[in-house]
């Protein structure tokens, strides 16, 4: 199953990307041919990729303490994935809602990018949240949303069929690279903060915003899109490469085009995740570079190099983003010191990280022992150097070589002697404690949940906007819940949160843009250096600039309104 998807996933979003370019746009045809030549592709060749990776398929749970581990594993987060994906994006009592607070911010940015994507936008696309420059954005996942909206899917419908089969890989994935500890460990790690919870405390806000290494479920793999391909396919290219490495696989020609067009196509769909990557498939060849089949498996870098070099230089801008790499010593230590931070993230986990290797070491796994080793150096490396402005923003990085730590874990649990197999039980419920209670305090009631936009709001945005092209570029408020950024729409500046932690330094258009709203002298000329094609009037404009200036209104064509909404063309001159 697991081969399938991924390789429909890849091949019918880089399709869709290549018909875009080739025909100005997605249309409902191109779409479904690109799903349906995705679908046949997977369907001739994941067969053949399996060869040697059988253990990425369903497998029955054992017999075992291991295998109840994981059935349990199983039955929890399956419902908590359901819980957070089929409440994702849903309609209640007027409003559209979701159930996480973590996607408060982000849903409504990768809905403008899917149904822009689906309204036949131009490739490549201007970004919908800064119309000055193209869409940087990794986009892949969002693009294979669009394909399915382009057609007439539900956006709730394919928002959830896509994650809760993402979730599936995932956990096929990880208990495939290191068992149970890798599946709880990914979605279930949490610190300190997770254990006053079991006590009954309310969680301090203060101390929660104060995590950093937040649980990657409800803060990564729920919110951030690119993730949800990548985290099933990045373990896959880790397996495969360890084992060519190795010698434990003999590749066939297919396995090693397919998989390298996997492994440079993640440039496409989450950048962070095919650096790191990049790196650590690079680290593994160190390990065994004394070995025949490395330098067998370079074809690999054939397919790799060309797509995720096109795919890097064109979300960093040919590197233009590259400064925004800094240091910072210690990731996002404050004034509590490093030990402090330390525990208070990671608690027992820390213990747990240094035993590990020594029970490498007695049983001497000594190639395994390396590549912790270096994990760890990797993960004490990105904890200082930063690839994002946002220092928060490096989790995207620490967990993968995260990742690698648990599948060295798994050897040394699965080294354990019969009658000590009760220590698994132990170490489940010390180390997942934290993790599942900060979980389950999302898993409310879903009428509780917070609204995104109303029916309403987006309901006169539709009706204001209906006869003004999809190609019009519009001057609005920059706040992240906008009702534009539901209808696909482009506005010369979206919210600021989003584009500083991409990355986008706006300082020159939101002084244009307050320049336009405000009606002053200079709002012609600042209208044309944002591009702007119209203006958009609603309450959030309202509430950021105030009544809109009457010196515009008489300067500007109205050409729709609806109660408490109106949209102006600017001259084009």
């Amino acid at each position: 199953m697991i081969f399938f998807i991924l390789i429909h996933i890849m091949v019918s979003t880089l399709l869709a990307y290549s018909f875009a370019i080739l025909t100005g746009g997605l249309a409902p045809w191109s779409s479904t041919l690109s799903l349906l030549i995705g679908a046949a592709f997977a369907r001739l060749s994941y067969k053949k990729l399996r060869v040697g990776l059988e253990d990425f398929s369903l497998q029955p749970v054992k017999n075992s303490v291991s295998g109840y581990i994981e059935l349990a594993l199983l039955l929890f987060l399956s419902f908590a994935a359901y819980k957070h994906f089929a409440w994702m994006f849903y309609f209640s009592d007027g409003q559209w809602k979701t159930l996480s607070l973590n996607n408060f911010g982000d849903l409504p940015l990768h809905i403008n990018y899917i149904r822009y994507f689906a309204g036949g936008t131009q490739f490549p696309p201007l970004n919908p949240s800064f119309a000055a420059d193209y869409l940087r954005y990794p986009l892949g996942m969002d693009l294979y949303n669009s394909l399915w909206e382009s057609i007439g899917t539900y956006t709730p419908g394919h928002l959830f069929i896509t994650g809760i089969v993402a979730f599936a890989m995932s956990f096929i994935a990880l208990r495939a690279w290191g068992g149970w500890i890798a599946i709880g460990g990914f979605f279930l790690n949490g610190g300190l903060l997770g254990y006053e919870m079991l006590h009954g405390f309310p969680p301090n806000i203060a101390a929660e915003n104060a995590l950093a290494w937040k649980n990657i479920f409800l803060t990564v793999f729920i919110t951030q899109r690119g993730i949800l391909f990548a985290i099933p396919a990045g373990i896959v290219l880790l397996q495969f490469a360890r084992r060519v490495f190795r010698g434990e696989l003999t590749p066939t020609k297919l396995q090693l085009q397919i998989f390298g067009a996997l492994w440079g196509s993640l440039a496409l769909f989450h950048l962070h995740a095919f650096l790191i990557l990049s790196v650590m498939i690079a680290v593994l060849a160190l390990i065994y570079l004394s070995r025949p089949a490395v330098k067998r498996s370079f074809v690999l870098l054939l397919w790799a190099i060309p797509l995720g070099t096109l795919f890097t230089l064109y979300s960093t801008s040919f590197f233009q983003k590259a400064q925004i790499a800094h240091w910072r010593a210690g990731w996002m230590v404050q004034n509590e010191g490093f030990l402090n931070f330390m525990m208070f993230n990671f608690g027992p986990w820390l213990l747990f990280a240094v035993a590990v290797p020594v029970g490498l070491y007695f049983l001497r796994k000594k190639d395994i022992l390396k590549e912790y080793v270096a994990a760890i150096f990797l993960f004490a490396l990105f904890m200082n150097l930063m690839l994002a402005p946002w220092e928060w923003d490096n989790i995207k990085i620490l967990i993968w070589p995260y990742i690698f730590i648990l599948g060295a874990a798994n050897i040394v649990i699965q080294a354990l002697p019969p009658k000590a197999r009760f220590i698994e039980v132990a170490l489940a419920i010390l180390l997942f404690s934290s993790g599942a209670s900060m979980v389950i305090r999302t898993l409310d009631s879903a009428s509780k949940a917070p609204s995104v936009i109303s029916l309403e709001a987006v309901a006169k945005a539709k009706g204001v906007t209906r006869n003004v092209p999809i190609t019009a570029i519009f001057a609005a408020a920059p706040v992240h819940d906008h009702a534009l950024a539901y209808m696909g729409r482009v506005r010369v500046l979206g919210y600021e949160g989003h584009n500083w932690s991409h990355g986008i330094n706006t300082r020159v258009q939101t002084s244009d843009l307050e320049t336009l709203m405000g009606g002053h002298d200079d709002w012609r000329a600042a209208g044309r250096r944002l591009k702007a094609t119209h203006i958009f009037w609603g309450p959030h404009e309202e509430m950021k600039f105030g009544p809109m200036p009457e010196g515009l209104k008489k300067n500007l064509t109205r050409v729709a309104a609806v109660p408490g909404y109106e949209v102006y063309e600017l001259p084009r001159h």
